[in-house]
């Protein structure tokens, strides 16, 4: 049984690092894959506290100290892991990072009072405990240790079914899956407790989720990794819908000014340089609260909470700095933009259309001034 365990944890351990590896060479600027990573390394730990909590019954000194450190790793890691999975939906679905704060103050106050009763099991024995024999016993609570992790399931799985249509049909499945199979092995694992089934199919969920959702970034523009358009539409759909109960926000357009000329002269490959290019500086230049997206073309929308217009065009003077120190540093290419902006009142009641044909219509103005 024991080496059936140990064959599972290699193979889990295994995928994991595959996982990690072939992530960390695709690059991990998106917030979206650094939360994926941080799901894969939670699950790495639970694996690695599971297989120390197995050596049960063995007659050495150190086996009973190995068996209390990976009880409490695994049971203190079990609920973030469920606050991870939350986080990485709930970004997958509306890219916003201000929705989550309210969720993760609530978080922290459960996650604490659970913390602190897993500290009085080590004497009390409430979840679990280590008889003088190195074996586990579960405790008179013990099916309350996994409810944060239940709750937060459930959360997700009536996120993805209120919120279908903004995810594809098999990605849809994956997502769900990843939530359902380590609850199965959750209900096999409390009849069948000798075997490591939960931190293993913690890992299959992870790799299920890497092939299908991982490797095929739909709201991904493939070239910039910034945000498509697709995603684009549903996040400023949400921020109006934001804006009209009282928290508003703006919005600022750039189009290149000079890529046909780049294309005609220097080639394609070379103006896909120049997009790339931009998409790298109009993101080290955004804070992290700010949405930025390739709306097509060499056109790119950000969206960001300033609502002061002295503060926007402070904004787009310090981008202008940064293009022009990238100018400086080259040779050939030489990079200038044209910007649009406007602040959304919420009082105007424009749809996203409209809206976007406001600061549209700005950017083609100062265009043809520059003219």
């Amino acid at each position: 049984m024991q080496s059936i365990n140990l064959a599972l944890f290699f193979y889990s351990f295994f995928i994991l690092s595959a996982i990690l590896i072939s992530n960390h060479k695709f690059g991990n600027k998106r917030i979206n894959d650094k939360m994926f990573n941080v799901i894969v390394l939670v699950i790495f730990f639970v694996l690695i506290g599971d297989i120390l909590s197995r050596f049960e019954g063995i007659e050495n000194p150190i086996y009973p100290i190995l068996t209390r450190i990976g009880n409490f790793v695994t049971y203190g890691l079990s609920p973030i892991i469920g606050f991870v999975w939350f986080r990485y939906i709930h970004y997958k679905i509306y890219s916003n990072l201000d929705r989550l704060k309210k969720f993760t103050n609530k978080f922290k106050v459960i996650y604490t009072m659970y913390f602190i009763i897993l500290i009085i099991t080590q004497f009390t024995g409430w979840f679990y405990y280590i008889d003088s024999q190195n074996y586990y016993h579960r405790g008179p609570i013990n099916l309350l240790a996994y409810l944060p992790a239940f709750l937060l399931v459930s959360l997700v799985t009536s996120l993805l079914i209120s919120r279908h249509n903004r995810i594809e049909n098999n990605h849809l499945i994956a997502y769900i899956s990843f939530g359902i199979i380590p609850v199965i092995a959750v209900f096999l694992q409390l009849i069948y407790y000798s075997y490591a089934l939960i931190p293993n199919a913690l890992t299959f969920s992870a790799l299920v989720l890497f092939l299908f959702v991982q490797n095929n970034r739909a709201n991904i523009d493939y070239l910039t990794g910034l945000f498509n358009r697709r995603q684009l539409d549903y996040y400023l759909e949400d921020k109006i819908n934001d804006a009209k109960k009282g928290k508003t926000f703006s919005a600022i357009l750039i189009d290149l000014d000079n890529l046909k000329t780049i294309n005609d002269t220097l080639g394609h490959s070379i103006g896909d340089e120049v997009i790339k290019a931009t998409a790298k500086l109009l993101m080290d230049h955004s804070k992290k609260s700010d949405f930025v997206a390739r709306y097509g073309g060499d056109e790119f929308l950000i969206i960001t909470e300033i609502t002061n217009e002295k503060e926007i065009l402070n904004y787009i003077y310090k981008l202008n700095e940064n293009f022009n120190e990238f100018n400086e540093s080259q040779k050939e290419l030489k990079i200038e933009f044209t910007y649009g902006y406007k602040i959304y009142e919420k009082e105007s009641n424009l749809q996203a259309i409209d809206f976007f044909n406001m600061i549209d219509n700005m950017m083609y103005r100062n265009k043809n001034l520059k003219k």
